[in-house]
């Protein structure tokens, strides 16, 4: 825009000159070295200008370039390192296997071997397969025989289930049936007892108070209504013992130790019997029959 300003006014000067009169040459010298002087120093100040924005320019390509150069650097240094310590590690386990390998080599020479060929490994590699089938099928073979044992295992299992709930059954009719022998032995011992009483408090009046003439007897009774009467008998201890002896059977037999009666049921255990008597028959048991009391 200079540059366009600076034409111009020339040209305005040139038809402002033109349009008045012709000056003098001094003053046309003197009025053109000012103009000449401006357009200098702003050519100057113009080369300045792009020097200095050019200076920018590289100043800021040279900075680009030079952290390029760092990060180029740096990533040379890193995959260095990275390189430096596969180099390390590659070369330690090269150590390794080399040891190994003397190692191994140093083996076989003490034990005697002889270096692996290939024949022999193919025929190794042949009887480790042999090897590996017949174990198969031995491990096949013993597989089955599990399963038969499994099989038998849990038929077993079922069989000691069931004999299980059989004993359970039949311990529990043994357990009833023990109670009610322990009933009917309660209450024959009371029976006993009672019988005892009984007999205690009998045999006493009759051996301290025997049998009494009537006060008022008939006098004119004939011979043979007096032959008929039988005389008292006399209290001895064989007259009692006859007594004792003619004791309630119920009552022997309980005092009497008497052995159970055991009868195999269906499923094979064994079953209690014992006797059972009805409440009439203990009653006339206890007391006898009528003919022995007359004898009495």
């Amino acid at each position: 825009m200079t540059t366009i300003e600076d034409n111009s006014d020339p040209g305005t000067d040139t038809d402002s000159d033109s349009s008045q009169d012709v000056p003098d040459s001094s003053t046309c010298t003197k009025n053109s070295r000012p103009k000449k002087l401006k357009k200098a120093s702003e050519l100057l100040d113009e080369s300045s200008l792009r020097e200095s924005t050019d200076d920018e320019v590289l100043a800021d390509m040279v900075i680009a370039l030079q952290v390029k150069l760092h990060s180029a650097r740096s990533d040379l240094v890193f995959v260095q390192g990275k390189q430096k310590m596969l180099l390390r590690s590659l070369h330690s386990e090269m150590e390794k296997l080399q040891r190994t390998v003397r190692e191994l080599q140093f083996a076989i020479v003490t034990k005697g071997l002889s270096y692996i060929d290939e024949d022999t490994y193919k025929a190794r590699v042949a009887q480790l397969e042999a090897r590996i089938a017949d174990w198969s099928m031995r491990c096949n073979y013993l597989n089955a025989q599990l399963n038969v044992a499994n099989d038998s295992l849990v038929e077993l299992n079922e069989r000691v289930q069931l004999q299980e709930f059989e004993h359970e059954d039949i311990v529990r009719q043994r357990d009833e049936i023990i109670a009610v022998l322990k009933r009917q032995l309660e209450m024959k011992s009371i029976e006993v007892e009672v019988l005892r009483q009984i007999t205690a408090s009998v045999s006493p009046i009759d051996e301290t108070h025997p049998p009494l003439k009537r006060a008022h007897s008939d006098v004119s009774r004939s011979a043979t209504d007096a032959c008929r009467i039988l005389p008292p008998q006399p209290s001895t201890p064989q007259h009692r013992r006859r007594k004792v002896l003619r004791m309630p059977g119920l009552v022997s037999r309980m005092l009497s130790p008497h052995r159970r009666k055991q009868r195999p049921s269906s499923n094979g255990s064994v079953s209690i019997s014992s006797p059972q008597l009805s409440p009439s028959r203990t009653c006339l048991s206890s007391w006898g029959t009528p003919s022995e009391k007359g004898g009495d």
